[in-house]
């Protein structure tokens, strides 16, 4: 009987998805470094698999135990359930992995998410219990959510959520962005939070000094950029060039437009200053 190649990468999971996948974060920050290295093929997995680094020092990662396997006829798909131990951590988390029949990976998720649970409690306000779970990255992601609600709210045209664009240098030296100007590509590429095309950019961050240098480093790049941060000692908009601001979420949206996120803004400010 022919090998299947089941192979689950982050790559191959975003080929059969995408960015503005309402978990794509999430599953983003998922462990791939062990998630990538378990042999899922039905034909020969071992069921507690040790994983280590590829490189030559074989660094140890943790482990991999696939406690059920399944193969649904009628859909002809193959249901992993899996436990993942992260060594470095000392967590366990559990998942359920789909292929088709031919080793395609389908998709992944970490049953009873805490993370996932704890993002939605904490964008409605619910913050007196969970906050101890946020960190920065989590903080972050929260601020990008509660703005993706404000933006459908506020503007007609629709943001594309985490377009990725090729980073390109203006052939002559003026920043500003032009759609007929010749640009020379180059290998790096940016993942925005919230874009049109190239006409709007709309990138997010918590804190004013990295929404200023994000967005000196991608003014050139877009007709128009709006860089939202959520907390400064100044707390006002600043415009660094014709077509950038850095502005804070309550002067962009106003406070009564924000004013329902009060309590989950007001603790994000405080969890992330610290």
């Amino acid at each position: 009987m022919k090998k299947i190649g089941f192979k689950l990468t982050y790559s191959r999971w975003l080929n059969t998805h995408s960015r503005d996948h309402k978990e794509y974060q999430r599953r983003k920050r998922y462990n791939w470094g062990i998630l990538s290295k378990i042999n899922f093929n039905p034909i020969d997995y071992n069921k507690v698999q040790e994983i280590y680094t590829h490189d030559t020092n074989q660094v140890y990662l943790g482990t991999a135990e696939i406690i059920d396997h399944t193969f649904n006829i009628q859909l002809e798909r193959h249901i992993f359930n899996l436990k993942v131990f992260e060594f470095k951590k000392q967590e366990i988390s559990e998942f359920l992995v789909v292929f088709n029949k031919d080793g395609l990976p389908i998709t992944i998720y970490q049953t009873n998410d805490p993370i996932k649970n704890l993002k939605e409690k904490f964008i409605a306000g619910e913050i007196s219990d969970v906050n101890q779970m946020i960190d920065k990255k989590n903080a972050k992601d929260i601020f990008t959510d509660i703005v993706e609600v404000l933006l459908k709210e506020n503007f007609d045209n629709p943001f594309n959520r985490y377009e990725v664009f090729e980073r390109k240098i203006i052939k002559n030296s003026t920043f500003k962005f032009n759609e007929n100007e010749v640009f020379h590509k180059i290998k790096a590429k940016n993942v925005i939070d919230f874009s049109i095309g190239r006409e709007h950019w709309v990138i997010t961050n918590l804190k004013f000094n990295k929404a200023l240098s994000e967005g000196i480093k991608l003014s050139s790049q877009c007709k128009k950029l709006t860089s939202i941060y959520l907390f400064d000692n100044l707390n006002q908009q600043k415009v660094i060039r014709d077509n950038t601001e850095i502005v804070s979420i309550f002067t962009y949206f106003g406070n009564e437009s924000v004013s329902k996120f009060s309590r989950s803004l007001i603790k994000l400010i405080e969890l992330s200053s610290k």
